[in-house]
């Protein structure tokens, strides 16, 4: 708004022709852009997360009522063992396609010696035990394999419903230290779809870059004066805003789904728009 209101009254022509270059006129926007972009970076990590745990507190009793459906879970329950669910109903405790695997150290790795597939599992909350419908038990020794099914059993695994919930909503409320201890455990236990949980962490990060480059990019265009007023600066701006927002939302979805390693997805936006924020400065009013 300032930048376009002084394009207008022909300041700029008057600073660029007292001998300033443009990049010395884009010093102090610059500056303040690196302060509020630090300011968005505390914010992102620290700040707003803790903000978040009452609100989401609040939507979790109110609104969310809990989680319904969980798919493809995978958890690792120690070094050598591993428990994969195609489906889980929380509010029924039951799941289907259910398979229990361990493995014993080698000298080129690991190698599976136990393994019990079930169609359908459920938990036995009162006597704090599972129960599988049709399984079946593999058991590998060397050249010796047994194969036994069954319609169903009981047992016991140090493992609850609990330890399959993961709630992708409640990354808005943990902060930079919290993301770490999450993600670190999460992968001990060898759990997926940890996919938006990253993203997020660089999510966080680049936005606050993005203040920079938007704020250069603002800068520039501001600065020339063109029919339409500064009216047509502000829509500009605010146009500009919400692509880049749409772009990241684009873009973070290829990483959250399509395997683009997370850096690169919420980046993207921040290079296309860098290399904008170059050639405008470039063919700036000098």
């Amino acid at each position: 708004f300032f930048t376009s209101r002084m394009a207008y009254n022909t300041e700029i022509v008057a600073i660029l022709s007292s001998g300033t270059s443009f990049r010395r006129f884009l010093r102090p926007y610059m500056v303040t852009a690196v302060a509020l972009g630090g300011l968005l970076f505390y914010a992102n990590h620290w700040l707003v997360p803790h903000a978040n745990k009452s609100r989401l507190t609040f939507e979790s009793i109110h609104i969310h009522h809990g989680k319904y459906y969980g798919n493809n879970i995978h958890v690792r329950m120690d070094s050598m063992t591993f428990v994969s669910l195609q489906r889980f109903r929380y509010h029924k405790n039951t799941g289907g396609t259910f398979a229990l695997e361990q493995f014993e150290p080698t000298a080129t790795g690991k190698k599976l010696i136990y393994k019990l597939p079930a169609r359908g599992i459920l938990w036995l909350e009162e006597e704090g035990k599972w129960r599988f419908r049709d399984y079946g038990v593999w058991t590998i020794d060397g050249l010796d394999e047994g194969w036994t099914t069954g319609e169903s059993m009981d047992t016991l695994l140090p493992l609850s419903p609990g330890d399959l919930e993961v709630d992708v909503w409640w990354k808005e409320s943990l902060d930079a230290r919290e993301m770490r201890e999450f993600l670190a455990r999460e992968r001990a236990q060898g759990s997926g779809s940890l996919e938006e949980y990253v993203v997020e962490v660089h999510r966080r990060t680049a936005t606050a870059i993005a203040v920079i480059i938007l704020a250069m990019i603002g800068a520039t265009i501001a600065s020339r004066k063109v029919r339409g007023g500064f009216g047509l600066h502000l829509a500009f701006g605010v146009g500009l805003s919400a692509l880049y927002v749409v772009f990241l939302q684009f873009s973070s979805t290829f990483s959250i789904k399509g395997g683009l390693h997370p850096v690169i997805g919420t980046n993207i936006p921040n290079v296309v728009f860098g290399l904008v924020t170059i050639w405008l400065i470039r063919k700036a009013p000098k």
